[in-house]
């Protein structure tokens, strides 16, 4: 998993981040590159953002960035693919949201092959930066990516890395659902900010 440093974050964490994952190992992420930094990346190394539906920008804010990679119907393919699997990633504090309906998939990126595969980038930003299940969520959406590149019709995936990076996480990010559940998590009547919400969430 591929981690670039840029600016570090800090913010009040609630005390029920730390006693929700009482005992759970810690492996503690490394400060996530700003959106701009993020995109900036992209380019750098030769990506291009292609136009995509209103329904990932939903909750892929940055979109999907393709390099030397033609958007066909197995690249759609392997997108709906992508995000059908990382759906199956849950929260550990809210087991029953994914990290797709909490807003923490923040760009998808394909890397095309010389073998007709891709690597898949996926940038991820939580409701805390220093959130203590980062690196376990991290890990296993990049899992979820690569089974993504068997599906019938869709292109085959060599490898998956996420980068803690992207958009910075925004309570509207998430879906209702779940902006709703975090006001109930954390006694907030209000807006929830992203430093002062519970672990794993984040």
């Amino acid at each position: 998993m591929s981690i670039s440093p840029s600016q570090p974050t800090t913010g009040r964490i609630s005390l029920n981040v730390l006693q929700s994952l009482a005992g759970a190992p810690v492996e503690k992420l490394d400060a996530p590159m700003s959106e701009p930094a993020a995109k900036e990346w992209l380019q750098a190394s030769g990506f291009r953002q292609v136009p995509s539906s209103p329904g990932l920008e939903r909750y892929v804010k940055g979109g999907l960035w393709v390099r030397d990679l033609e958007v066909t119907p197995a690249t759609q393919a392997l997108l709906a693919a992508t995000l059908k699997g990382l759906t199956e990633v849950k929260d550990e504090h809210m087991p029953t949201t994914s990290v797709v309906e909490c807003g923490f998939i923040k760009i998808i990126g394909f890397e095309g092959l010389e073998d007709g595969s891709v690597n898949t980038h996926l940038f991820m930003r939580f409701t805390i930066d220093e959130c203590p299940a980062g690196k376990r969520l991290a890990a296993k959406s990049e899992a979820k990516a690569v089974e993504a590149g068997a599906t019938p019709g869709a292109v085959r995936v060599n490898s998956a890395t996420v980068h803690h990076g992207g958009r910075k996480w925004e309570q509207g990010d998430a879906s209702p659902r779940v902006q709703q559940m975090l006001q109930i998590l954390t006694g907030s009547g209000g807006a929830v900010s992203g430093s002062a919400v519970s672990g794993s969430t984040a």
